[in-house]
């Protein structure tokens, strides 16, 4: 099972590699049509029992733009949606309101967990992370009628604590930002890959083949060696270079 993560989609430009345009979303949609592959949501793919060419589209933040561009989308080529919200950026300008995220919900997308404020949670107090959690359960299962199921550490940052308390507040998955596929049935966790401004269409296409993942997780791990020793500009200039080599491999 593939998991492909997505952040903004727009035609603005906000200067971040992890925006994409509509058009690509687009032409990424008719790719996945065309290799026939099964785009599933939450219970789906929780209750698989084998990966029957499973993929799911994740959409993190909640912005404005995931309205907008990426729901019309979706309805139009007859596809579900994994959205991540931070529950206190609802509302907020630039993001999702709470009518929208509604809609999205009854239409038949999954909305899911990104922590209430956005913050890292590895650096959170077992109280603060309750809160945080609690807070973020709550306002979903209030705007959408439904509990989430998953959740989405911003930033990735993650660890058994969080995973420990995760699941005593009854999200049964961890969506990490590893860089590699998902055997099926799920035991946990659920990588994904990726996408930004810099991933080739054909890059995109060896993804659905199962191609190029293991560069991708080499890749990976040299990113998270890089995090940990380097001051934050240049890691952010360095991880710049990086996505180009793989939108060029």
């Amino acid at each position: 099972m593939i998991a492909l993560n997505y952040h903004q989609v727009t035609e603005q430009k906000t200067g971040s590699i992890y925006t994409i345009s509509p058009r690509l979303l687009a032409r990424h949609l008719a790719e996945i049509q065309k290799h026939c592959m099964n785009i599933a949501g939450v219970d789906d793919v929780l209750q698989a029992k084998e990966d029957d060419t499973l993929i799911m589209l994740h959409f993190d933040d909640g912005t404005s733009d995931h309205f907008d561009e990426v729901f019309p989308l979706l309805e139009s080529n007859n596809a579900k949606g994994v959205f991540f919200i931070s529950a206190a950026k609802i509302n907020q300008p630039g993001y999702l309101t709470q009518e929208q995220v509604r809609r999205i919900a009854d239409a038949g997308h999954n909305i899911e967990c990104h922590g209430n404020s956005h913050h890292r949670m590895d650096r959170m107090s077992r109280e603060e992370l309750n809160n945080e959690l609690t807070i973020s359960i709550q306002k979903i299962k209030e705007w959408t009628g439904r509990a989430p199921r998953i959740l989405a550490p911003p930033g990735g940052y993650c660890s058994q604590h969080i995973t420990s308390e995760a699941r005593s507040h009854g999200l049964e998955i961890i969506r990490t930002m590893r860089w590699n596929t998902n055997n099926i049935p799920l035991n946990g966790s659920i990588n994904c890959l990726v996408v930004t401004s810099m991933t080739s269409d054909s890059q995109f296409s060896d993804w659905l083949h199962g191609k190029g993942i293991i560069f991708l997780r080499i890749v990976f791990w040299l990113k998270q060696i890089l995090r940990t020793i380097l001051p934050f500009q240049l890691y952010l200039i360095i991880r710049q270079n990086l996505s180009k080599r793989i939108s060029q491999a």
